[in-house]
């Protein structure tokens, strides 16, 4: 089902750049109304590089981040442009109130610096939809500096709120106030009858809940170490297990993880949900070819290994020897929390 809502179409600057399905959404909408009131195919083409000239403005809000986030030593892993605009999505997110005010603060920087710049090529050249291009540029600016958490606006409440009560108590108030603003918004929508911005109220307020009752949770992890969740009895399969060999494995098992040894070390780990996702697909490859390495200590803070947990599901842990401990799994996590 993720592969089926996000296709990757290109990698710039170590980056993914995906399209989710509801972008081509967008596309055909704006094809088929242009069509069906009349317009010629080359009038409806032309509306569609619009279109795509405008999501090219949100690629440079998105990659702001990513380099003001690279600079404070932080990577993307992907961006996802949506019906609703683009998702830079963060190896981690900065825990620094000044580290995260300044990453949410150069994505609307670089659409106020797009603005007077194609205005100013509007001046020299009087191309009309230069004029059009810097008003887009300063609503996205203005747009997102909205104090409406998790936008670029509100994620800048969120740190100025985390500088003064702490980042849980500043989540909160700050999706507090998206929420009310999304409520808002939404009422406004309703009289007016726009039904995309009901859509972007919505998505703010469930993208809103959703990341402070991660930050909730986060916290609640700190003072947890990785040894106290240490799953230390896990299945481990030779470098040549196939990928159906391992799924009738796990059909028998309770187990979230397989660990990939050579019968001395273990070299990596698959997360159960991975193999499954792969079978299903007809994918036959092996154990070495899906493992990876990444790791933690026994003595790591858990709410440090959420991270790696976020992005890769199951992380191998080892002792202060640097021998093989364990696993560490979310499914341990959940069962931790709640």
């Amino acid at each position: 089902m993720k592969n089926m809502k996000n296709m990757k179409i290109a990698r710039l600057f170590g980056v993914d750049l995906k399209l989710h399905w509801s972008f081509l959404g967008i596309l055909v909408f704006v094809a088929s109304t242009s069509l069906f009131s009349g317009e010629t195919l080359i009038a409806t083409g032309i509306n569609l590089l619009f279109v795509l000239a405008v999501f090219s403005f949100i690629v440079v809000h998105e990659f702001a981040h990513v380099f003001a986030a690279r600079y404070y030593g932080i990577e993307t892993e992907s961006i996802t442009l949506m019906i609703i605009g683009g998702l830079a999505r963060l190896e981690r997110l900065p825990e620094e109130p000044q580290q995260e005010f300044i990453v949410a603060l150069a994505g609307p920087v670089s659409n106020m610096v797009l603005a007077p710049l194609f205005l100013l090529g509007w001046h020299f050249t009087d191309i009309p939809v230069l004029i059009q291009f810097s008003f887009i540029n300063s609503l996205l600016a203005i747009f997102n500096l909205a104090p409406a958490f998790p936008m670029d606006g509100g994620r800048m409440l969120r740190a100025i709120l985390a500088a003064r009560i702490g980042r849980k108590n500043g989540t909160i108030w700050a999706f507090r106030v998206g929420v009310t603003l999304a409520v808002c918004a939404a009422v406004a929508a309703v009289f007016i009858g726009h039904p995309m911005l009901i859509l972007i109220a919505g998505f703010i307020g469930l993208a809103g809940y959703k990341e402070c009752q991660e930050v909730k949770r986060t916290e609640s992890l700190r003072g947890v170490k990785v040894a106290d969740l240490v799953i230390v009895d896990g299945i481990v399969v030779p470098q040549t297990t196939t990928v159906a060999e391992m799924f009738r494995i796990l059909m028998h098992s309770a187990h979230q993880t397989i660990t990939v040894g050579d019968g001395e070390n273990i070299l990596s780990v698959i997360p159960r949900a991975d193999i499954i996702e792969r079978s299903a697909k007809g994918d036959n490859r092996t154990a070495a070819e899906m493992g990876h390495s990444i790791g933690v200590t026994l003595d790591t803070d858990l709410s440090s290994a959420i991270n790696d947990l976020r992005l890769w599901k199951s992380i191998l842990v080892y002792d202060d020897k640097g021998d093989f401990a364990g696993v560490l799994d979310r499914d341990a996590v959940d069962r931790w929390v709640g």
